[in-house]
């Protein structure tokens, strides 16, 4: 039995992403260190099937997701790990890895997402990502929402991961699900390009933006922020959506901390349809007329 080198590489990414960013280093130093590690890892590798032995024990069941996931095969990999106990889906690392195959079929790819966020200088962050994501029907969101779901079994019960690649997997799993929803209502052409009358306010806000999708990215970026902040060395490069909580007011229309979507008010969503299309703030997508986050707040 071979050893599946993308695995490997995979397993080094997840292992590796956050020191990445933590050391500052160039992305050309980092994917170099990746290489590295890759091939370190190649070298003192053994055969975990003749080791583990039995087919159908726990070991060889997540050794065999873990293949699936190196592939891409995430309905593989999903099938993999839902043939395991309700206790050993309980166990934090196996939750994250099982959560990662639905992120992956969401559409996260932390390198790409990684890249994308060297940009975030010259682009807002809500627009990089409405481009990093193609969803044509929402069941890629079905999937985002899924992985989310499964690491909030294991949280500490406030949506904030225990691990630190449970930590990073919730926040960029958040990322994908904000980018999975404004690119399926906000870029019906799938050009990269916010549809020109798109707007999330007004008398058809609430079919451009429904209240559900709202919701969901409120949480979204709540249960980001909260999984980020306990992270060092990413505040530089996303300080605009880490410090969003600190900019909004204290009162009705201040969602931050809500990770549940059934806490959303009204005036909740007024506050998050203002976020989603305001341009003056360099978060939202800039909708036609919009001003700053509070001005851009409306009822849909």
């Amino acid at each position: 039995m071979y050893l599946n080198l993308h695995f490997v590489f995979k397993m080094f990414v997840l292992k590796f992403f956050s020191n990445g960013l933590k050391s500052n280093i160039s992305k050309r130093n980092f994917k170099f260190i990746l290489i590295v590690g890759l091939l370190f890892s190649i070298s003192s590798c053994k055969n975990i099937y003749e080791e583990v032995g039995d087919h159908e024990s726990t070991a060889s069941i997540l050794y065999q997701a873990r293949l699936y996931l190196a592939d891409g095969q995430w309905a593989l990999a999903i099938e993999q790990f839902e043939s395991l106990s309700a206790a050993t889906l309980l166990v934090e690392d196996v939750a994250v890895e099982y959560a990662s195959a639905y992120s992956g079929r969401c559409g996260l790819d932390f390198l790409s997402l990684a890249d994308n966020l060297e940009n975030l200088s010259t682009t807002r962050p809500l627009v990089m990502l409405m481009q990093s994501f193609t969803a044509s029907s929402l069941t890629f969101f079905d999937d985002c929402k899924m992985a989310e779901t499964i690491l909030k079994t294991v949280d500490n019960g406030s949506g904030v991961m225990t691990s630190e690649r449970g930590k990073y997997l919730m926040a960029f799993n958040s990322l994908a699900k904000v980018g999975v929803l404004l690119n399926f209502y906000a870029d019906t052409n799938k050009n990269d390009i916010l549809d020109p009358a798109w707007d999330p306010c007004g008398a058809s806000g609430a079919t451009e933006l429904p209240v559900a999708a709202v919701n969901e990215i409120g949480t979204a970026l709540n249960l980001f922020i909260a999984n980020i902040s306990g992270l060092s060395g990413t505040s530089d490069v996303l300080s605009a959506l880490t410090s969003l909580c600190d900019g909004l007011p204290a009162g009705p229309t201040n969602f931050c901390s809500i990770v549940e979507t059934t806490g959303f008010t009204d005036l909740h969503r007024q506050g998050l349809r203002g976020i989603v299309r305001e341009k003056d703030d360099g978060i939202g997508l800039g909708v036609t007329g919009a001003t700053t986050i509070l001005g851009s707040a409306c009822e849909p």
